[in-house]
């Protein structure tokens, strides 16, 4: 693994670990309440998600700008589209469903799981690629 990845991912995990923190600390919670199989049937999940996805696109877009003409608009305009309708709207449609529905069917939480592990690998990739693409 080369230096400049390597920096990239310090500096990524240090703003996973903060955008995660909501679910440490509910996690701390539940633990103190004996209560720890809660924590897969909250909501905070989907609310993370969305987080982690708005935090991809924020960055994505920043760091790809300074490189110009390396980097083909049309390429930025088709990945934001794809994060925002394949990821972003999903995930914001899960956490509404969630959050208004009484009782919340248990597929909907599995989904919830799913989408949070699309949005954690999706901040993992977008975090490395523009420093990939800045390298070629």
């Amino acid at each position: 693994m080369n230096k400049v990845v390597k920096k990239s991912l310090y500096e990524n995990l240090s703003e996973y670990i903060f955008a995660i923190m909501p679910m440490i600390i509910s996690g701390i919670i539940l633990i103190t309440k004996n209560s720890c199989s809660e924590i897969y049937f909250t909501k905070d999940w989907s609310f993370i998600s969305i987080l982690l996805i708005g935090q991809v696109i924020t960055k994505f877009n920043a760091k790809m700008i300074p490189y110009g003409a390396k980097v083909v608009v049309e390429s930025m305009v088709l990945t934001n589209a794809i994060l925002i309708c394949m990821i972003f709207i999903p995930i914001v449609i899960v956490f509404c469903c969630i959050t208004l529905t009484n009782p919340v069917p248990h597929w909907l939480y599995h989904i919830q799981a799913v989408l949070f592990i699309i949005s954690t690998l999706s901040f993992v990739i977008f975090s490395i690629l523009p420093e990939l693409i800045s390298e070629a």
